[in-house]
């Protein structure tokens, strides 16, 4: 059998998010208190904006919001500009 964990797939996540969303709200970062039980997402946006893209499209259908981290200086960006 293969372990499923081991293979992403945008639907998988959308399912795991629906699930996590029953749990407890997911909010951004700046929504969070200490008085309430919340799930916060981080997005890591590091190389290529299309798969944040794609998980933001996903958690906009859902009806959630998650926090998005952009990187824009490291060797890897602005290489030859």
């Amino acid at each position: 059998m293969k372990n499923q964990l081991s293979t992403f797939s945008y639907s998988w996540l959308e399912k795991f998010l629906r699930f996590a969303n029953k749990m407890a709200p997911i909010v951004p970062m700046r929504e969070a208190t200490k008085n309430k039980k919340v799930i916060i997402l981080r997005q890591d946006v590091d190389l290529d904006f299309q798969p944040s893209y794609d998980v933001y499209k996903i958690q906009k259908k859902i009806g959630i919001t998650s926090t998005f981290f952009v990187l824009t200086t490291a060797s890897t960006y602005n290489r030859g500009f």
